[in-house]
């Protein structure tokens, strides 16, 4: 098997994030599809009986308490609690130890917000807007190639809230920023009663619903 002989690692552990939306759009529970939001998806993280949606400084033990781009990543930093954390450009390539994600805002609506892409290695980008559809294309319906020019106005769209409500989306205009963070290989599963960390996804797997469960999960 070909090698990354100045890493002496195999170049498996560099394509990652992939892009499978079946793992999360069609073979996890409703309730945890649900609240498995944007800023789960982009540290490729699934929520298991967690009361709301993850929130950037949330897993530090206090989450942001203004919308401000320096302010959400110095809480995606105290989250992740490592040193490469940083913000980079939109050239720049994740080494096979870093998954590379983006920040946008909404800081015009009274209903203030953030939305996470992150990037996959199939070179495009995908996010997860709230408890919809991961998806790897923009508001226009257009592949992502770089989030910071993509169609990041969802304002005409409708989506059904937490309460069964009908609202319509955000448009994220003022974009923060391209920021690295530690590789997470396969999705991690976090139960929120338990306080348990599962790096498998097998269990959440609906048998019905794929022919090739091993291929599925393979990451």
């Amino acid at each position: 098997m070909k090698s990354l002989d100045y890493l002496n690692i195999d170049d498996r552990f560099c394509k990652y994030p992939r892009w499978k939306p079946e793992l999360w759009n069609e073979n996890i529970p409703e309730e945890v599809k649900d609240y498995t939001n944007c800023y789960s998806y982009a540290l490729n993280r699934i929520e298991f009986n967690i009361d709301g949606k993850l929130q950037p400084g949330e897993l530090s033990g206090k989450k942001y308490d203004f919308m401000d781009c320096d302010v959400i990543f110095e809480h995606i930093k105290k989250d992740l609690n490592r040193e490469d954390v940083y913000k980079t450009d939109e050239k720049t390539k994740p080494n096979c130890f870093q998954n590379k994600i983006a920040l946008a805002l909404d800081i015009k609506s009274d209903d203030k917000d953030y939305h996470f892409y992150r990037l996959d290695n199939n070179g495009t980008w995908s996010h997860k807007p709230g408890s919809t559809d991961a998806t790897n294309k923009d508001a226009s319906d257009n592949l992502i190639f770089n989030p910071e020019i993509a169609d990041r106005d969802y304002s005409f769209k409708e989506y059904i809230n937490d309460d069964g409500e009908t609202e319509y989306g955000k448009n994220y205009e003022l974009f923060c920023g391209f920021y690295m963070i530690p590789q997470n290989r396969a999705p991690m599963i976090y139960d929120w009663d338990n306080h348990y960390q599962e790096g498998g996804i097998t269990e959440f797997i609906l048998d019905d619903k794929t022919d090739n469960i091993n291929e599925l999960i393979e990451y």
